[in-house]
């Protein structure tokens, strides 16, 4: 075997232990990091299968010696270079295309991404075997069973993550995977690989392990709650039953299956209608009760919703590929601030077949379901055509009992994963393992089909292909270094900015992210501006020095010239104005003009973002323009009336305008639609009360604090001083000596308050 061959092969195993890679040193460790990796095991591999091409003479024998067959391509083949294709025309018709083609950090799934994984399908077509003679190609059955097993260490690490080093651990509960609903669409695929595992096992030992495996996988999945990916698995049980009906002869063990079918069936909406076997096990009621009309959701229904809205809009080629956040933010629905405002930021539809179809148009997402169609039909057709040359029980030999078990269990496997994909989309570790499978389909189809051999030329030019060898060398080496080496590095520096506890040493670090080439500079500028706004917050930012204003400047100005170059981009907008309003608030009051002037165009992109809309308030509170913040406060609750969080601006700005009683009463209203307050501000509210003379009220919500800490001296000083207002001595006394009793220091201010309030006098 060559060293090409070895590198290949070597290369091609590595790839299915990216799952277990954690890259602590990139932004997004647990998924960015071992994406780039891919990529770069796939260029070696590619230019090294190509170097080898070059290597041997042009002649390819049926005996296996050299490079592997070029046979001809089946649909399957084609129908994935047809999607790639696809999603390359419409990146570049699109309203984005470098974010559409180089992707981002936070999803690592951009186009340039999806090219390696077509080289990697490629690659596996030729490189893996069903026959047991090619020795430069690699078994099947093995390459199966180490994903299968990589796929059962990644179950582990979800039920025991202390296994794991503190800093891999995640709080999502994915194990090594970091996220519990990316994990969970990765372990459907590891499920189906395991019970292919399982049938092709020919030891009782090799079916307990794979048992074992199974067991632990399920577990795992089962364990995350993802409700989509669970009832992908049922898709998947239930269709593989029914397709057993079909194929399987004898009547009676099609009955058989029928009668378990509605078994199934049965069961599953007995424990959805039975509140006494919900009562007893959660767990079933969590996993059978799929409902839209509350929670999450009900948010994926309006996603969907604004998704559908987009594809009314370009319909054929789609917006490009990833700009879902222009759709959201385009037809923004004001309800989703009703659960958090984490819910009014998607980038992401949540249903695959959706998010390709606003990409790619409706061509794209064609294409795509063209993919899943034809893996079913080849796994399905008869294999042995009659006109094919090799005999049946040579290809039966070959196959090694790739019967009916293993079709089903492929094609259950498949409509299993295609369900969860309905509500998520596809990420680095569940797209190795999809591939994988894509490609045991077509080189089963292709077991009845001779190698196509291709005709040697008279000469070799030998010169012309050293040429084309060294090129290949020189473009292997930029890519590594301009498509992957530097996205890394620069993905270390927001690594380090992320990490980073001190204000001075995250503006180091993010110096030198904001100095990463475009596009890879816009994401990084939105990332940077949510943590500067965050040290903010933290009261972190005192004073900022020549440096650290340098990075703020230079990172609003990023900003800006994003926005510039794609104006559909609302983050771009929001954050600078953000930015903004910090500079204001730290370095000179210039920079809240700035900010509104952002704010502004901001709005005009996305009319019914409320972020935008209460960002401008913030704003117009620091220049002291009431006017103007009592009416975008108006438009914030006009947009929706029923949000808490939109009354409470409202009545902050009724309250700076001077007009107290309807500013307390719209907070009232805020806090009676579910916004809730925090100590600091409830202490602001009862402030207010009190100067309105409300003392009833007062007394009652300090009340209600004191309850929950009741050892609050300050609290207590407070209320004593209103009992004292009020006119209620009594009170008042007692509750000024319950706060000595706390802290006897305050014994002699305690005393002159007596004595100024005459508590002791009847």
């Amino acid at each position: 075997m060559s060293k090409t061959n070895k590198i290949i092969q070597y290369g091609l195993y590595l790839i299915l232990f990216l799952p277990l890679f954690f890259t602590n040193f990139t932004f997004f460790p647990w998924h960015y990091g071992k994406t780039v990796i891919f990529q770069i095991v796939v260029e070696i591999l590619v230019i090294a299968y190509l170097w080898q091409i070059l290597s041997f003479p042009r002649k390819r024998e049926s005996s296996g010696q050299g490079v592997g067959f070029f046979q001809k391509l089946n649909w399957l083949d084609w129908s994935i270079i047809a999607f790639l294709a696809i999603l390359i025309i419409t990146a570049f018709t699109g309203v984005n295309p470098a974010n559409s083609f180089w992707g981002n950090q936070a999803r690592a799934n951009g186009i340039f991404t999806w090219l390696h994984f077509g080289a990697f399908y490629f690659l596996l077509i030729n490189f893996l075997s069903f026959d047991r003679v090619e020795s430069f190609k690699i078994s099947y059955r093995l390459y199966v069973a180490v994903a299968a097993i990589v796929g059962s260490i990644v179950s582990l690490t979800a039920l025991l993550p202390g296994i794991l080093p503190a800093g891999w651990q995640s709080l999502a509960g994915g194990g090594i995977i970091g996220n519990r609903a990316f994990l969970a669409g990765y372990l459907i695929l590891v499920l189906g690989l395991i019970i292919y595992s399982f049938f092709l096992a020919s030891h009782k030992w090799q079916k307990i392990l794979w048992l074992a495996g199974f067991v632990l996988a399920l577990t795992a999945l089962v364990q995350t709650g993802i409700r989509g990916a669970i009832l992908g698995v049922g898709a998947g049980i239930l269709s593989s039953i029914v397709i057993l009906i079909f194929v399987l002869p004898g009547k009676k063990l099609k009955i058989s299956l029928a009668a378990l079918l509605f078994i199934f069936a049965a069961g599953f909406f007995i424990v959805r209608r039975s509140p006494s076997f919900t009562e007893r096990f959660p767990l079933a009621y969590a996993l059978t009760n799929f409902s839209y009309t509350s929670g999450t959701g009900e948010t994926r229904l309006m996603a969907w919703q604004e998704a559908l809205q987009g594809l009314r809009d370009k319909p054929v080629l789609g917006w490009g590929w990833g700009n879902y956040e222009i759709i959201f933010n385009k037809y923004f629905n004001p309800q989703f601030l009703k659960y958090s405002f984490a819910e009014t930021v998607w980038d992401k539809p949540h249903n695959w077949v959706l998010e390709i179809a606003d990409s790619a148009g409706l061509v794209g997402a064609i294409s795509y379901l063209a993919i899943f169609a034809t893996a079913l039909y080849y796994l399905f057709r008869k294999c042995h055509s009659e006109r094919s040359p090799v005999k049946r029980d040579e290809v039966e030999e070959s196959i090694s009992g790739l019967e009916t078990t293993q079709r089903v269990i492929l094609s259950a496997t498949l409509i299993a994963y295609f369900v969860q994909d309905l509500f998520l989309f596809e990420t680095t570790n569940g797209l190795i393992l999809w591939f994988l499978i894509l490609a045991l389909i077509s080189i089963q189809s292709k077991l009845s089909l001779q190698p196509m051999v291709v005709k040697e030329n008279q000469k070799e030019h030998k010169a012309i292909k050293k040429i084309i060898r060294y090129s290949l060398f020189f473009v292997l080496c930029f890519s590594l270094i301009r498509f992957n080496y530097v996205p890394l590095k620069y993905s270390y520096y927001m690594r380090q900015a992320e990490r980073s506890r001190d204000f001075n040493n995250w503006a180091v670090n993010a110096g030198r992210a904001l100095s990463a080439p475009a596009p890879l500079v816009f994401e990084n500028a939105i990332f940077l501006a949510q943590q500067l706004t965050q040290f903010d917050k933290a009261g972190a930012i005192n004073n900022m020095d020549e440096e650290q204003k340098s990075v703020a400047l230079s990172l609003v100005s990023v900003l800006e010239n994003a926005a510039k170059k794609y104006p559909d981009n609302l983050s771009f907008l929001v954050w600078a104005g953000q930015s903004y309003l910090v500079l204001g608030e730290k370095l000179d009051s210039k920079y809240f003009i700035e900010a509104e002037r952002v704010l502004l165009l901001a709005h005009e992109v996305s009319p019914q973002k409320q972020e935008v809309l209460f960002t401008l308030v913030r704003v117009y509170f620091s220049k002291k323009d009431f006017v103007r913040a009592l009416k975008i406060s108006q438009e914030a609750v006009a947009v929706a009336p029923d949000i808490g969080i939109s009354h409470w601006f409202l009545g902050l700005a009724q309250i700076v305008g001077g007009d107290r009683p309807k500013g307390l009463e719209s907070i009232e209203k805020a806090v009676k639609l579910g916004h809730g307050l925090t100590a600091d501000q409830k202490l602001y509210i009862l402030d207010l009360y009190a100067l309105e003379r409300n003392y009833s009220k007062v007394i009652e919500e300090y009340n209600k604090l004191l309850e929950s800490n009741p050892e609050n001296v300050n609290w207590l000083i407070k209320l004593a001083a209103i009992y004292a207002e009020s006119g209620d001595k009594g009170a008042a006394l007692e509750t000024t000596r319950r706060a000595v009793g706390l802290f006897p220091p305050l014994k002699a201010e305690a005393e002159k308050f007596i004595k100024q309030y005459k508590l002791l006098e009847k």
